[in-house]
C-alpha cells in the first residue's frame, strides 16, 4: 500500500470515526440546546462563530476542540507504523528524508509525493484570501461556505459549486472512483 493510499484510507475511515466517536452532543452555542442534526451545513449565522462551538462532528468547528489535536497527533504517528510495516515487508524500499526540517520520505515506489503537508504554501492552497498578511480576508467566509457545500451536498445539489472548487488535493486523489484529471 502506498503512502497516499494509506493516508486516504486513514482519512476516510479511522479519522472520520474518531471525530464521531469523541464528539459530544451537538448544541446550539447561543442557548445550549441540543441540535440532533448539529449545525445545518448551509447555516453560517453568527452564533456558530463562538469558541463554545467546538463540536467534533462538524468540520466547521472541530478544530476548536482540544481533543481534535490529540487524535490528529495520534493519527500522524500511524505514518511511522506504515513505515515500519514496509521495512519488514520490503526492507529498504522506503527511504526516510527530511524536508524543511520535517522528517518525511523520499519519493519512490511506495511514496508518490516527496513532500509532507507544510501548510498552504507547499500544496498550492495559498492563493486564497486571508493566507497572508496584507491580503484581503473578506472572501474567507465565502471560501469556507463553498468548501462545506462541496463536502456535504449530494452531487446533484451542487449546481455550479463544484466548478468553483479547486481539484481534490493530492492526499485525497487516491480514493477509488474519485480521481480528477
Amino acid at each position: 500500500m502506498t503512502l497516499g493510499q494509506f493516508g486516504s484510507e486513514i482519512e476516510m475511515t479511522l479519522h472520520d470515526w474518531l471525530h464521531i466517536c469523541w464528539a459530544g452532543v451537538p448544541r446550539d452555542p447561543a442557548n445550549g440546546m441540543p441540535q440532533p442534526w448539529a449545525r445545518p451545513p448551509s447555516d453560517f449565522s453568527e452564533r456558530w462563530f463562538v469558541q463554545a462551538n467546538d463540536f467534533l462532528g462538524d468540520p466547521f468547528s472541530s478544530h476548536v476542540n482540544p481533543v481534535f489535536w490529540g487524535f490528529h497527533g495520534w493519527i500522524d504517528e500511524r505514518i511511522d507504523d506504515w513505515y515500519d510495516a514496509h521495512q519488514m515487508a520490503h526492507p529498504g524500499e522506503v527511504q526516510r528524508a527530511e524536508l524543511n526540517g520535517v522528517h518525511w520520505f523520499a519519493k519512490g515506489k511506495w511514496v508518490e509525493i516527496d513532500d509532507p503537508w507544510l501548510g498552504p504554501v507547499s500544496h498550492d492552497c495559498a492563493e486564497g484570501p486571508g493566507m497572508w498578511i496584507d491580503k484581503s480576508v473578506e472572501k474567507d467566509l465565502d471560501v469556507m461556505k463553498l468548501a462545506l457545500r462541496v463536502t456535504v451536498l449530494e452531487r446533484g445539489e451542487l449546481g455550479d459549486n463544484l466548478n468553483q472548487a479547486k481539484l481534490r488535493p493530492w492526499y485525497a486523489r487516491n480514493l477509488p472512483g474519485m480521481q480528477q484529471a
